[in-house]
């Protein structure tokens, strides 16, 4: 009687992910068939097939001739065995390997950015930064300190008073990662900028804002700056801000 011999049709897997380790979108599932053949009858609906991973970062499942590879975590292998009325007739190994990206080039430890996203004519900030922003190593205790200063003045328009006051506020998130963005320094507004037509009376409005907050140490963080309208009937003329992140 012919031996029996299990196959995959394919033994080597290779998944992209970030330099962080985290599997890619479009990567999963992954899928590898499975035959069980003696001599040249396909047995494999009359064996009993199992999958095995040899560790828990990665998920495995068999059905129907076919193994699905849901997570993928970690390096490793998925042992692929048969067996007929308990007993083992054949198995094969699938490797799993992770192509990783590039670390990013290692961040400064402090940086300056005059750039902001937002429009400061809106009294909605948009979600997440997206110009100016800027790479930046937390100390070793974790500390990253953070100073925001806007100067601006509100348009000399109308013939009524006119008044503005800007909010800003900074964001993070872990570089290179293409995470969720977070608040590092939340929403924060200082004095108004007022014009009073006649007598040529134009004050500009200002805010500072001087925190630091604790993150991972040693980790290199993308941070931005975003505007928007604090209150006020009046629309922007002026505005000039500077984002300074780290030590």
């Amino acid at each position: 009687m012919s031996p029996y011999v299990l196959s995959v049709d394919t033994s080597a897997i290779i998944v992209n992910a970030t330099y962080l380790g985290e599997t890619k979108g479009g990567q999963l599932p992954r899928r590898v068939a499975v035959s069980v053949r003696q001599g040249a009858a396909d047995v494999t609906g009359d064996v009993d097939v199992s999958v095995t991973a040899t560790t828990s970062a990665i998920d495995a499942t068999y059905a129907a001739g076919v193994v699905t590879l849901s997570r993928i975590d970690g390096d490793g292998t998925v042992q692929v065995a048969a067996s007929r009325a308990g007993v083992a007739i054949d198995s094969v190994r699938i490797s799993i390997t992770r192509k990783l990206d590039a670390p990013p080039p290692p961040a400064p430890n402090r940086v300056s950015t005059e750039a902001y996203t937002g429009d400061a004519n809106s009294t909605s900030y948009q979600a997440a930064p997206s110009y100016g922003i800027v790479t930046v190593k937390s100390g070793a205790d974790g500390s990253l300190p953070v100073e925001i200063y806007v100067d601006y003045l509100v348009a000399q328009t109308g013939t009524t008073f006119r008044s503005l006051t800007i909010g800003g506020k900074a964001m993070y998130r872990v570089a290179g990662s293409g995470g969720t963005w977070s608040d590092l320094v939340g929403d924060s507004s200082g004095t108004a900028s007022t014009y009073l037509p006649g007598n040529g009376d134009h004050e500009n409005g200002t805010f500072y804002v001087s925190q630091t907050p604790t993150l991972t140490p040693n980790t290199s963080y993308e941070v931005g700056l975003l505007l928007r309208k604090a209150s006020g009937n009046g629309q922007l003329g002026y505005v000039s801000s500077l984002l300074t992140v780290g030590a």
